[in-house]
C-alpha cells in the first residue's frame, strides 16, 4: 500500500511560457522522515515548473497516479507487525478504507432513463441493480470457490470477497473488477496504489455539508482551525446517514482472523441498526 506517515506541500507561484502566473502546488509523502517528504515534493514542484514553462500543459488532478495525498488516521497490523489495512481521509473529508489484501470492488449503477428502455427493445439490457445482482451471483456460479458480501450503497452495490487474498495489482485482480463492471479510474487506482479502498463515511455534499476548506496537509494555523470547525460540522451532519446496507451474502464464507477484522472495521463504520438514508 503506498499510504505514506509524512506529507509535505510545497507552492511557488510561476511564470507560464505564454506570460501569465500560475500558483503551482506538490505534495509528496514519505515513510522516512518529514525532510525526505519535503525533499519529494520540492523536486516534484521543479519538475512541475520545467514543465510549464516549456508550455507544456499540467494534468492537475492526477488521481489514480499512485501517490494520494491523504491524512492517516489509523493503521491495522497482522499478529506478526505487518501493515494489512490503513484508514485514511481522502481529499473531500470522508474516512477511507484502504487493504492490500481484502477484494472489495464498488460497482456504480446509473439511474434508467428513457434511452436504456428504448434501447431495451433491441436487446441491450438494463443494467440497473437486478442485472449487477446477478451478474455478482453468476461470477460466483462460475466459480463456486469465491464467496462475497453483498452491500447496497448510494449510488450502486459493493461487493467484498471473502474466501481468499488477492493481490490488488495483479491481473486476477483486474480481471475479477472488471466482471463486475468496476469503474476503470478505480482499477487504475488500485494497481497505481497498491490497494483495495472503499469510503466508510457519506460523502459531504450528501449530508448538506461543503467540501473541506483546504487540503491535506494543512500549512498554517489558520487552514487547521477552519479545518476543525469543517469537520465538527461533518461529524455532526454525517451521523445522521448511513454509507452501506447488507444485501446477501454468497458462497464460500472463509475468513481467515486477518481479513475478519478489516471486514468488521468495514461494518462497524457503514452499517447502522437504525433506519437511515444511505449516503
Amino acid at each position: 500500500m503506498k499510504i505514506y506517515k509524512y506529507w509535505h506541500k510545497a507552492r511557488q507561484i510561476v511564470q507560464h511560457a505564454n506570460g501569465y502566473d500560475i500558483d503551482l502546488v506538490s505534495r509528496s509523502g514519505s515513510n522516512i522522515s518529514e525532510q525526505d517528504a519535503r525533499d519529494a515534493a520540492e523536486n516534484k514542484l521543479q519538475q512541475k515548473i520545467s514543465r510549464l514553462q516549456t508550455g507544456e500543459t499540467l494534468d492537475w488532478y492526477e488521481y489514480g497516479a499512485g501517490e494520494l495525498c491523504e491524512e492517516v488516521l489509523e493503521t491495522i497490523h497482522d499478529e506478526h507487525g505487518n501493515r494489512i489495512a490503513a484508514l485514511t481521509r481522502n481529499r473531500y473529508g470522508a474516512i477511507i478504507l484502504n487493504t492490500a489484501t481484502l477484494f472489495i470492488a464498488d460497482i456504480d449503477i446509473k439511474p434508467v432513463d428513457i434511452g436504456d428502455r428504448f434501447m431495451s427493445l433491441f436487446g441491450r439490457p438494463i443494467k440497473d441493480e437486478t442485472y449487477h445482482r446477478n451478474n455478482i451471483t453468476n461470477i460466483q456460479q462460475d466459480d463456486r470457490s469465491l464467496g462475497f458480501i453483498v452491500y447496497r450503497t448510494k449510488a450502486g452495490l459493493r461487493v467484498i470477497v471473502t474466501s481468499r487474498q488477492f493481490d490488488p495489482t495483479s491481473q486476477q485482480s483486474q480481471g475479477l473488477l472488471e466482471k463486475f463492471g468496476s469503474d476503470r479510474i478505480y482499477m487504475t487506482l488500485c494497481q497505481n496504489q497498491q490497494c483495495f479502498r472503499a469510503r466508510l463515511t457519506p460523502k459531504p455534499w450528501r449530508c448538506f455539508v461543503q467540501r473541506p476548506p483546504s487540503l491535506f496537509p494543512r500549512s498554517d494555523e489558520a487552514e487547521q482551525k477552519r479545518f476543525k470547525e469543517w469537520l465538527a460540522e461533518y461529524e455532526r451532519q454525517s451521523v445522521q446517514y448511513k454509507v452501506c446496507e447488507r444485501v446477501e451474502q454468497l458462497g464460500n464464507e472463509r475468513l481467515s482472523p486477518t481479513e475478519q477484522r478489516i471486514v468488521d472495521l468495514h461494518d462497524s463504520y457503514v452499517l447502522e441498526s437504525a433506519e437511515k438514508p444511505l449516503a
